[in-house]
């Protein structure tokens, strides 16, 4: 007994589930309290997978290894998904490309405005759950 559920969504229903992420996305990578962004500052961090490995050797904590490389993977997971269902066909090359370069944007945002760190491990991360979330969204079609 094999069923198969399939679920209809318009494109218009995919671009205001978009836009909503994009706004909620914005919140916290910006503004949020919840996401340590209550008072100004900024750091920048460019030694690769320093920050990494930091957190593997939980010297802050599992809660806050968990919450930074899991939020960083999950930051542009739902854009990647998105834009497979939207029916974004770029190469995997091209799409991580796509996720690296919008991940750098990001965390050079989060620098210039001080309200964070920029770091190279993040793009990684956010670049990774891209890809994840695109890989995702093309499993689905």
């Amino acid at each position: 007994m094999n069923r198969k559920i399939t679920l209809k969504i318009s494109k218009s229903s995919l671009y205001i589930l978009l836009g909503l992420y994009i706004l909620a996305a914005l919140y916290l990578l910006y503004i949020s309290p919840f996401c340590g962004r209550a008072s100004n500052h900024r750091s920048l961090q460019l030694i690769p997978f320093k920050t990494i490995i930091e957190q593997l050797s939980l010297s802050r904590g599992l809660d806050y290894m968990l919450g930074n490389m899991v939020g960083n993977v999950f930051v542009l997971l739902p854009a990647g998904f998105y834009l497979a269902l939207l029916g974004w066909t770029p190469t995997r090359g091209k799409a991580l490309g796509a996720f690296m370069a919008a991940a750098f944007f990001v965390e050079l945002l989060q620098y210039l405005l001080w309200v964070g760190c920029m770091d190279i491990d993040d793009i990684w991360m956010n670049g990774a759950g891209g890809l994840l979330g695109f890989w995702m969204g093309r499993r689905l079609l």
